[in-house]
């Protein structure tokens, strides 16, 4: 039997106004659940948090419907989907261990595929969308043109101006463009990602806040690398230590078999020494004969 279950995602955090599609105002520890929209004001902000410590910051004068969250009870399958119909939302992602989990973005231009990343999306009023990747990667198409895809990595940023925009050109992605709220809520996001990649970025040290992004994503991506350069080495020296014992096996069949050879040739020697011995007495007795 298998049971899939819907879920939502918990309000954390609340500042300024921001209301749900009916108009009711948004507190801290309500569930957002599919289906139900986020809508904010000039100023305002939402934190949303998943259940696996995953995060979605939603800036000021955005509109973003959660449309599916949901996980296989029996396989660990998870789906979630979130629209973003205007306005800038920075998120946090776990890395999917289910490969047939997914985690995606939409905006009126875009679908982003989000694996385990920390990004940004920024759709314009007029429904154009740039997508901006910090850790990980990000595959973005087309809505028009899902056959085509553009996969960006850590420090890269996308345009498409709409759905059926072919012409997606990467570039670098430029901290000191971030508005204030832009910087902080990447900030927050980055100071969660290098808790989880055990990365050591330090407190502030009162430098330019456009440097300290730069210097703790440089640190992350660092940390990443090295920790899965390491799970690399482990898997292989774990495969070299099987390739060890099985050589050890073989050596001491070699050896069982070996041993058994010179047990044969033991043997052999014995019993020919055994017949010697009896062609010898039988000489004697004849000599015997002889004398007498």
């Amino acid at each position: 039997e298998i049971r899939e279950l819907e879920k939502g995602l918990r309000v954390s955090r609340v500042t300024g106004k921001a209301y749900d599609i009916d108009n009711n105002l948004l507190q801290e520890g309500l569930i957002i659940y599919p289906g139900e929209s986020i809508i904010t004001e000039a100023g305002g902000e939402v934190v949303l948090t998943a259940d696996d410590t995953s995060t979605i910051h939603i800036g000021p004068k955005s509109n973003v419907l959660l449309e599916k969250r949901t996980e296989n009870l029996t396989n660990g399958e998870s789906h979630t989907s979130i629209s973003v119909w205007a306005g800038k939302i920075y998120g946090r992602v776990q890395k999917l261990l289910n490969n047939k989990s997914t985690f995606e973005i939409n905006s009126p231009s875009v679908i982003a595929g989000i694996r385990g990343t920390t990004f940004s999306v920024d759709v314009s009023d007029d429904g154009a969308t740039e997508v901006s990747v910090y850790v990980g990667r990000v595959a973005v198409t087309a809505r028009s043109h899902q056959e085509n895809s553009v996969l960006i990595g850590s420090k890269e940023k996308v345009n498409l101006q709409s759905a059926d925009d072919k012409t997606a050109v990467i570039e670098a992605v430029d901290f000191s463009e971030l508005s204030i709220w832009d910087k902080n809520a990447l900030e927050e996001s980055l100071i969660d990602e290098s808790k989880a990649a055990g990365a050591e970025i330090g407190g502030n040290t009162g430098e330019d806040q456009t440097d300290r992004l730069d210097k703790m994503l440089n640190k992350i991506n660092d940390t990443k690398k090295t920790n899965s350069e390491s799970k690399n080495n482990s898997g292989n020296n774990g495969n070299n230590g099987n390739n060890e014992n099985n050589g050890n096996n073989n050596s001491n069949d070699n050896n069982r078999n070996n041993g058994n050879s010179g047990n044969n040739g033991n043997n052999n020697s014995n019993d020919n020494n055994r017949n010697n011995g009896n062609n010898g007495n039988k000489g004697n007795n004849g000599k015997g004969n002889s004398m007498k």
